[in-house]
């Protein structure tokens, strides 16, 4: 494995120094110069990245999670994108078949030959993320708990919250309706109204209070080799409510961090973590869980007996609602970050000059906090010598407390 390693940073470093030498067509002989000592950093560096790359690529596929349903599709993407470019630089050559061409000639099928001349088109891959709803790769573990009105400052998201018809747009201003779809079977969505259900995350109204073209779809997407993700696809609501976004403005990756320099004398302290399912924790009232409304008409008396079931249903036709915050509302990201930053503000926590986020300059530290929906990490640079002496930023300390309390 060592030597493969290391055969792979020659390639890398000669690729490297090719380009950066304005890709000479021709090689050179020169005598070696002994390697300076950043040089020898900076490649001790690099292997230590391979390394850790080379270790991770033995595990399973599975352990991506996430992104493995990226990377499944991205051969495919990368060959798309690559006929695509072939066929602009073509069209664009002053010299190229495009320039001279008429309405004779055929057009060129190749990823790296001449366009017809004619607009180039570049059509999106067709492989799609959205899976079909299996109910049992959905996990609804636990109840809604949280009570977001609380936390949420801002007087209109607090009122669209409450009541999603607050966030409406005038409407003269409302798009053309585009249907949503429910991608499963009927049998299916009744499983998952059983699951909604049973943790009182789904609720049900009559058909004459639900429009029938703004009525949601519901898709998943891949999470896991044991689970998938809902998404609400609430297009058509989504398209009559205004935007909201003054928290989203704040949300923090990883790859802010980027800018930060740490000294060869100081290390890294880091608290990190996610809550879990954070969205589906909202309770919301009969108001917001009406705008979640799923395409599918069946009798109340399919519902008799479940938590969801009341009296006044008897003989109505009924319409089923996601009874709590769905990803895929258009506000759902403003209201979950926004209610979490209260919530760690009011702990003391996301100081204003220690917030890392975007279009902001990267705070001077050593304190470094992160929020991103969910996910809300701490960052300490503190001297070498001290770390095992002196205890972290309270922020840290708490960043492995408060997170963990379900909200």
């Amino acid at each position: 494995m060592r030597s493969i390693i290391r055969e792979h940073l020659r390639v890398f470093v000669c690729i490297s120094n090719w380009l950066v030498l304005g890709r000479p067509k021709s090689f050179t002989l020169n005598f070696r110069q002994p390697h300076s000592a950043a040089q020898r950093a900076m490649l001790s560096s690099l292997e230590q990245s391979l390394r850790l790359w080379y270790r991770l690529a033995s595990g399973h596929s599975s352990g991506l999670e996430r992104a493995y349903g990226k990377f499944t599709h991205l051969h495919d993407h990368l060959s798309r994108l690559e006929t695509a470019t072939s066929q602009v630089r073509s069209h664009l050559d002053p010299y190229g078949r495009s320039s001279f061409s008429s309405s004779k000639e055929k057009p060129d099928e190749g990823p790296s030959g001449a366009s017809s001349g004619k607009p180039v088109m570049c059509k999106a891959s067709q492989a799609s993320t959205a899976l079909q709803v299996e109910p049992d790769r959905l996990v609804f573990e636990h109840p809604p708990s949280f009570h977001a009105e609380g936390y949420i400052a801002d007087p209109l998201l607090k009122s669209g919250f409450l009541n999603p018809a607050h966030l409406r747009a005038p409407k003269e201003d409302w798009p053309k309706v585009r249907p949503a779809r429910v991608m499963c079977s009927r049998d299916r969505l009744l499983a998952l109204f059983k699951k909604w259900d049973n943790v009182g995350s789904f609720s049900i109204i009559p058909v004459s209070e639900s429009e029938v073209k703004y009525r949601c779809g519901l898709f998943a997407v891949y999470k896991n080799e044991e689970k998938d993700r809902q998404i609400l696809n609430p297009i058509p609501e989504n398209g009559r409510a205004i935007p909201v976004n003054g928290s989203t403005t704040s949300l923090a990756h990883g790859t802010l961090l980027c800018g930060l320099y740490l000294p060869p004398h100081e290390e890294l302290v880091i608290s990190a973590d996610d809550l879990e399912d954070f969205y589906h924790s909202y309770v919301v009232p009969q108001a917001h869980a009406a705008r979640n409304h799923i395409h599918g008409v069946f009798e109340s008396s399919v519902f008799e007996g479940w938590n969801c079931w009341d009296s006044k249903f008897v003989g109505k036709m009924v319409v089923g609602c996601f009874n709590t915050l769905a990803m895929g509302t258009s506000f759902a990201v403003e209201v979950a970050q926004h209610s979490h930053t209260t919530l760690l503000q009011r702990e003391g926590c996301l100081i204003p000059t220690e917030q890392v986020k975007y279009r902001s300059p990267l705070p001077r530290g050593p304190v470094y906090q992160l929020l991103c929906i969910d996910d809300f990490c701490v960052l300490q640079r503190l001297p070498k010598e001290l770390c095992q002496s002196v205890g972290p930023h309270r922020a840290i300390r708490l960043g492995f407390v408060l997170p963990r309390r379900r909200l």
